[in-house]
């Protein structure tokens, strides 16, 4: 997952409607326990001259698997985007016998020779019920993963969403990366590696930190078989709760990449009323800002000159309607902007040149 968001259309909304949260991000601190506790092993050390690994059991059926990058031989126990919650009290057994290290649940068996770390590396099924049989190092991830997402479908035209398809060997559309994202299962029911190095993490503040993951192998593997509502529980166990979308995003929605003014906004929206067409929401695409560049955070005022904000106010409040913007947050804040010399003052940029600000990392919490 990219730390940059180039290109990226972002919904600026204009009326506070989203689930209350103490940290950025939507991750649900009510889960948010990254630090294990309990069922996490160390194997290996580097004083006995052994890459030092460490097991977690998260759920009968996945596991965290990570291999230190550092001689002090720590891991890496921040949140990253992906997976959240760590610390879990799973029913299991572990033995030991020479140089072989076992440990059971109630879905798998796990076996590691210490001497060698990660990469001997076997699960087998404890289940006979399940599709999934055994998993390997070397089997590395299931060759039939259904596939997830990509970041747009803009420019793309038709694209299968198969990460190892060949069309992702072509330049992506605007300059971006096609962040393509497999899903959590495969079609046989064998395991799936979801690789988490690289993944932002998150700081003490909520934001995304500039330092480097402590683990240079984290990845969770995913035994579920065929059980792929079990697959999207233990998900939803690690990763957090997603919060249900506001009432309003289920409803209408309006928008389009017209020039539309104060007068059009307010004749559109009445009009769906004297039609009796329910409308919820109402989007600005983005020529609602200034045009001296793609991105822009300052109201055109040929089209607002009292401002956006008021023009909407009284829609807003004697139909209960909620409104937003369009914004492509990628080419930083130019000198045109209303709010340029507050912003670079608080970035600390120098403005005698009139230089954009450019676009920062998400993880800049002044910019953020």
């Amino acid at each position: 997952t990219s730390m940059r968001l180039l290109a990226l259309p972002l919904i600026l909304a204009l009326t506070s409607w989203s689930p209350a949260l103490s940290l950025k991000y939507e991750i649900d601190d009510a889960t948010l326990n990254p630090l294990c506790t309990k069922n996490c092993y160390t194997l290996g050390s580097s004083d006995e001259g052994v890459t030092p690994i460490r097991v977690t059991v998260l759920t009968p059926n996945l596991l965290r698997f990570e291999t230190a990058t550092n001689t002090n031989d720590s891991f890496e126990d921040r949140p990253s985007l992906a997976f959240q919650n760590r610390d879990s009290d799973v029913a299991h057994t572990v033995k030991e016998s020479g140089d072989t290290w076992q440990l059971t649940t109630s879905s798998v068996v796990v076996s590691i020779t210490k001497s060698i770390g990660l990469k001997s590396v076997q699960v087998t099924s404890a289940d006979t019920s399940s599709a999934f049989e055994s998993w390997s190092y070397a089997d590395g991830d299931a060759p039939d993963r259904l596939p997830g997402t990509i970041r747009t479908l803009d420019q793309t035209g038709p694209i299968p969403l198969d990460c190892s398809d060949p069309a992702y060997e072509q330049d992506p559309p605007q300059g971006e990366s096609y962040h393509c994202t497999m899903g959590l299962f495969s079609k046989s029911g064998s395991a799936v590696v979801v690789d988490d190095v690289g993944t932002p993490l998150v700081d003490a503040g909520g934001f995304w930190s500039s330092e480097p993951s402590s683990d240079s192998e984290d990845f969770y593997l995913f035994t579920h078989g065929k059980d792929y509502k079990g697959a999207l529980k233990d998900y939803r166990f690690v990763g957090g709760a997603m919060p249900l979308p506001p009432r309003p995003a289920l409803g209408i929605w309006f928008t389009r990449w017209v020039n539309y003014n104060a007068f059009d906004v307010d004749g559109i929206v009445r009009e769906y009323a004297e039609r009796s067409i329910p409308l919820d929401i109402f989007v600005l695409d983005m020529n609602w800002h200034k045009k001296d560049d793609w991105t822009g955070y300052s109201w055109d005022e040929r089209l607002f000159p009292y401002g956006g904000a008021e023009a909407i106010k009284p829609l807003k409040e004697k139909l209960n309607l909620r409104f937003g913007v369009n914004i492509h947050d990628d080419t930083g804040v130019g000198h045109w902007e209303d709010k340029y010399e507050e912003f670079a003052k608080a970035v600390g940029w120098d403005t005698s040149k009139n230089e954009t600000v450019p676009f920062l990392s998400c993880g800049d919490e002044t910019y953020a």
